[in-house]
């Protein structure tokens, strides 16, 4: 049996990849303080605040008494973004910073006319807090004006923090040791944040962090925001940020956190596992943080979503293990969305859907004023079929201005087959804030090649693939379009490139309107057009929306129509479903359909879509029907079917899945949630029970139950059970 590579010379590689990276740190951290003035886009805006010092911090109770709060200056100047950009707010908002050598403390009164009307259902640790009341703050403590951290605070108290990176998005899988508490009376509400220092990487260089604040009143769907506050921007833009000045005498520690855990695992017919496991978190500097897991066990990781597959290509499952989605955002590469992806995490142990065991990993990233940068290596457990496999991954990104990068990436390793793998690419982005008036454009390109050897299915294969996209994400008027190229050699083995030997291209407009003193929020008219063809550039797929009308009212509530065009083009015969296979032909049908969804502010809100129309020279039916039930904070049910009903010359089939999930909250700390779901091509359902105890920030105790069913008509049968135990604790230095 052929083993894999031996690892030492990427082991060596890494290392002085690590080097030269804390090296480009250190000798950035080196240089003097920046001023004020050059602090990048935490003052370019012209909202500032101060931080006061206090020497006797507040206790965060969600009550804003201590006499610290009085040292603050207030932050009020808060001005509407939704419904009616650029008024007053309907309800005032004060916010007061301080903080000590140890954390940052930040309080906001919310003060609302209604206080009896104020809606709070959601409770839970990173809950979607899109139903409540809520405040959300936005640091930026690097001072590069485009990745910092957020963390919002429920009326009801639930947490929910992340990373905003590159400006783009929020990566809500992160979790930070914080503490906040909020209060209610007669005259609103209040919360109170401490984020601890440690919890933060940031720049010794930026005498400005950036520092945003909004405020949502569900009830009136409205949006209150400190910094720039227009439709055109949000939260996550970095560089339209406010300026947090006057923190000084910062204590990182040591900057170092080590998390031993163990989990029992009792499995019905099968041995009782017990399994330690360690993460290591270690700061080389403010900026750069070192992690090392061993014996990595991933056993409270939520399980997937069912989906049943109706294409002839791979599907497209989320990573949702915590080592993987940490600083997962340094590791994103050309804008690329979901294809064609040079690393994709969850090729690294599960392979063919069997889960493989991880020895452990090590990962370095870093974000200094230019320079942003990641490293990781995973070692996995001998294979008696595929051998050692060493998995890696470098990326680095340098701001070349404050809205353009450009950057590298680099993958070696094959998780699937006995052969080599290593793909490298280059890619550059950019931003322009200032067209035609204040509104934006984003663009991107990459680069990228692919080198193999060995055997299997997917080994040999060399080849490049490139592509561009741009976007103008505007009011009235938005826009997008997009081309890309995937050789039939590319294989990207850490990534994920369901399509090759095609060309993509495609975009689409939006024009959306507003109407004044009316029910209606937003109006959107859009047409959408993505194409696949092959290199002789004969089109084989083809999807639109000609056109797609969308209405939003006051209250959140949306519906919409649309009517798509669609075309595939069969090279080979494509067997959808068992026994039923759809013959080598050319495809033109018209698709059409109707969605709508109520405001998640309401006990009850639901969502209904329905698509109909022609399919593969036959018919498709596809009918998806959900409700969520909020009757307070402490409880949440929802249920969802999927069904869809195909027709064909060939034959027919219907498929289904269903969906139901409760959650218990008992406190923001304590939570047991449920997931059940069924389909009815494997004829199994599955139940997912995950008790959630956050004893402290960073030390959380899980008992999780997985049991399968086996389901027909006149059969339910039990099929595996596992049961298991994991308590992690945090301790920090």
């Amino acid at each position: 049996m052929r083993r894999g590579r031996p690892v030492v010379g990427l082991w060596s590689s890494i290392a002085l990849a690590v080097c030269a990276a804390c090296a480009a740190g250190s000798a950035l951290a080196g240089q003097p303080p920046a001023s004020e003035s050059d602090a990048g886009g935490a003052t370019a805006t012209g909202w500032r605040a101060r931080a006061a010092r206090a020497s006797d911090p507040p206790v965060i109770d969600g009550v804003l008494d201590d006499p610290a709060w009085t040292l603050a200056d207030p932050i009020d100047d808060f001005t509407q973004v939704d419904p009616d950009e650029g008024a007053a707010p309907s309800q005032r908002t004060v916010a007061r910073i301080v903080y000590d050598e140890d954390n940052l403390y930040i309080g906001i009164r919310c003060y609302d006319d209604e206080p009896g009307r104020i809606i709070g259902k959601e409770l839970r640790r990173d809950g979607n807090l899109g139903s409540d009341d809520r405040v959300s703050v936005v640091i930026d403590p690097y001072g590069t004006s485009r990745d910092g951290f957020i963390f919002q605070l429920s009326v009801t108290g639930a947490r929910r923090d992340g990373l905003v990176e590159n400006n783009r998005r929020f990566r809500i899988e992160w979790d930070g040791i914080w503490w906040g508490r909020t209060s209610r009376d007669g005259e609103g509400w209040s919360a109170e944040f401490r984020i601890p220092v440690k919890t933060l990487s940031f720049s010794r260089r930026a005498e400005a962090w950036g520092l945003n604040i909004e405020r949502s009143i569900r009830r009136l769907n409205e949006r209150v925001r400190w910094a720039t506050p227009i439709r055109n921007s949000s939260i996550r833009r970095l560089d339209d940020a406010g300026a947090l000045v006057g923190l000084e005498g910062l204590n990182q520690g040591l900057g170092l956190d080590v998390k031993p855990s163990v989990s029992l695992t009792l499995n019905d017919g099968g041995p009782t596992l017990l399994e330690p496991a360690l993460d290591v978190f270690y700061k080389l500097t403010p900026e750069i943080q070192a992690t090392l897991t061993l014996n990595t066990d991933f056993a409270e990781t939520e399980v997937d979503d069912r989906q049943v597959n109706l294409t002839r290509f791979p599907l497209f499952f989320p990573e949702k293990r915590d080592f993987f989605l940490q600083d997962a955002g340094v590791f994103e590469f050309g804008g690329i969305n979901r294809t064609p992806l040079p690393f994709f995490s969850r090729r690294i142990g599960i392979v063919g859907g069997e889960e493989k065991e991880i020895l452990g990993g090590f990962k370095v990233t870093g974000r200094t004023e230019r320079l942003t940068f990641g490293v990781l290596d995973v070692q996995m457990k001998d294979d008696p079929v595929l051998g050692s496999k060493n998995l890696a991954v470098a990326r680095a990104r340098y701001n070349v201005s404050d809205t353009a990068a450009v950057g590298l990436i680099a993958t070696n390793g094959d998780p699937a087959t006995t052969g080599d793998n290593t793909v490298v690419g280059v890619d550059y982005d950019f931003l322009i804030d200032d067209v035609g008036g204040g509104n934006t454009l984003q663009g991107s390109g990459y680069l990228m090649r692919s080198f193999s050897s060995g055997s299997g299915a997917e080994a040999g294969g060399d080849g490049l693939a490139f592509g561009a996209r741009v976007n103008y994400p505007n009011e009235p008027w938005s826009f997008n379009a997009f081309f890309g190229q995937v050789d039939a050699g590319f294989n990207p083995a850490l990534g994920f490139a369901p399509r090759r030997g095609e060309r993509e291209a495609g975009g689409g407009t939006r024009w959306r309107w507003r109407p004044e003193d009316s029910w209606i929020r937003r109006i959107d008219l859009s047409v959408n057009m993505f194409l696949n063809l092959n290199l002789s550039n004969d089109v084989i797929s083809m999807n639109s929306s000609l056109p797609r009308l969308e209405i939003e009212s006051q209250a959140g509530d949306r519906v919409g129509v649309f009517l798509s065009p669609q075309r595939e083009k069969l090279e080979r015969p494509f067997e959808i479903s068992d026994g039923v296979v759809i013959p080598v032909d050319g495809y033109d049908y018209l698709r059409y359909g109707a969605d709508f969804s109520t405001s998640s502010g309401r006990p009850i809100s639901g969502r209904a879509s329905v698509t109909l129309g022609d399919f593969f020279g036959g018919t498709r039916q596809d009918v998806t029907a959900g409700v969520d039930w909020r009757p307070s904070k402490h409880f949440f049910l929802g249920v969802e079917l999927i069904q869809n009903d195909v027709n064909l010359p060939q034959g027919s089939f219907i498929t289904r899945i269903g969906r139901v999930r409760l959650n218990i909250n008992f406190t923001p700390d304590l939570s047991w949630s449920n997931f059940i779901q069924y389909d009815n091509v494997s004829d199994t359902a599955g139940l997912n029970s995950r008790l959630k105890w956050t004893i402290r920030p960073g030390s959380d105790l899980f008992i999780v139950l997985n049991q399968g069913f086996f389901v027909t008509s006149d059969t339910l049968r039990l099929e595996e059970t596992a049961l298991t135990t994991k308590i992690g604790w945090t301790f920090r230095f």
